[in-house]
């Protein structure tokens, strides 16, 4: 009945598993053939009795049904009774057991703040289906990520590891309140379909230029120490303003390079009594004297 499985429509990567073979976009036709597959599985249910509880004592408490009669249950409080059953045993015998989860392609998960930030609870009004991909499942962030990774837990479940698109841990900010994210479980992960907040990414982007512009000017500084800076004349050398002074300064001339009023210079604290002092202006304000 089934053409296509969730888990094939809305894999991650072109040929699953495969990251190089690049990201996967769903194809309509395959949605449809899925989604047409469950209303069927929906209307067959239906149409050949099946029986619908609100809960499974509701349900347990019926044993006048026959063997392997169909049943579901839908609405019961306890998450884990919600399902689809089969009777055993002829009528007035047996049990109800269960034979598999709801055939739904969507679960609205909901989180209201109950766990924290970066380990979510969440409850659903069905079970989460134990195969990988049974079902999108759609989950509201109550507040911004500070740690990575980001875990959450389905009505008390061992918690899944949130996975961008891409596989990749949730980064701090990754996920922000009041956004709505949808993904499938995969092992002990839930992959989502889309990758997280740009703004989170760009964050990281503008902290990564920052560290580079502080270690330009931490490298500007170290070597100020240790390299020696060379004018031609006593007046280009005025005109020099660096983000940083040098501790030295050589002159290849005072008035003209080669004129023989060529010297090296040192930095001082304040201005000098010689008569071939000279300052430069930084960048950022402030005059050194040589």
């Amino acid at each position: 009945m089934f053409s296509y499985s969730a888990e094939s429509v809305f894999r991650d990567f072109e040929t699953d598993g495969i990251l190089s073979s690049g990201k996967h976009y769903p194809r309509k036709v395959e949605i449809r053939s899925l989604v047409g597959a469950l209303e069927s599985a929906v209307t067959a249910f239906i149409s050949k009795g099946g029986l619908l509880y609100p809960n499974k004592a509701a349900m347990d408490a019926d044993l006048t049904r026959g063997l392997h009669q169909m049943a579901w249950v839908l609405g019961d409080p306890v998450v884990a009774n919600n399902g689809v059953y089969r009777k055993t045993g002829g009528p007035g015998l047996g049990s109800w057991v269960r034979t598999g989860d709801l055939p739904y392609s969507f679960i609205k998960a909901s989180n209201d703040g109950s766990g924290t930030a970066n380990a979510i609870q969440a409850t659903t009004p069905i079970p989460i289906p134990v195969a990988d991909g049974g079902s999108l499942i759609v989950l509201n962030i109550f507040e911004d990520n500070t740690a990575s990774p980001v875990t959450v837990s389905f009505n008390g479940d061992p918690p899944l590891t949130i996975k961008t698109n891409s596989g990749n841990d949730i980064s701090i900010g990754g996920v922000t309140a009041g956004m709505i994210v949808a993904g499938y479980k995969s092992g002990t992960t839930l992959r989502l379909i889309s990758d997280q907040a740009s703004a989170a990414i760009l964050a990281q982007i503008e902290a990564l230029v920052e560290d580079a512009e502080e270690a330009a000017v931490a490298a500007q500084a170290a070597a100020s120490s240790v390299l020696l800076t060379e004018f031609p004349t006593k007046a280009a050398a005025e005109a020099y303003a660096p983000a940083i002074a040098p501790d030295m300064l050589r002159l290849a001339g005072y008035t003209t390079a080669g004129d023989g009023g060529g010297a090296l210079y040192k930095s001082v604290g304040s201005e000098p009594s010689h008569a071939g002092k000279f300052s430069i202006t930084l960048s950022g304000g402030g005059v050194v004297w040589y």
